[in-house]
């Protein structure tokens, strides 16, 4: 386990149920396309490639499983755009905007990074 990896612990649950959990992910975004760009990593076997192929298989999502995402942006002017790049596909895919405040929400499977880019006025 690094640094840079999140790592969650559920028990005491009867077999096949599922499980919701929520978190809460606050960061500063970083510069890309003439925009702020919000980064998730969210498969996690590629980045460790000193692991056996049977420890990155077993580190690997499986394809049944996905990620439901609500991220807010709140900017220093309006905004002009919201995108994602990674998921611009995906049916669930949908953005709002309006002033300085936007929202972006997805469902998605937890295939590769998400990225989403907000764009603003200055």
């Amino acid at each position: 386990m690094t640094r840079d990896t999140f790592s969650l612990q559920v028990g005491n649950l009867p077999p096949g149920a599922n499980v919701k959990t929520t978190i809460t992910y606050v960061t500063a975004l970083t510069a890309r396309e003439d925009a702020a760009a919000f980064i998730l990593p969210t498969y996690v076997a590629p980045r460790y490639e000193w692991l056996s192929s049977d420890e990155a298989e077993a580190m690997e999502c499986p394809r049944s499983h996905g990620i439901d995402v609500k991220i807010h942006f709140r900017c220093l002017s309006n905004i002009t755009a919201i995108r994602c790049p990674t998921h611009e596909w995906e049916p669930s895919l949908s953005w709002s905007f309006e002033g300085k405040n936007g929202n972006l929400v997805l469902q998605a499977p937890m295939n590769r990074k998400l990225v989403a880019l907000v764009s603003e006025e200055n």
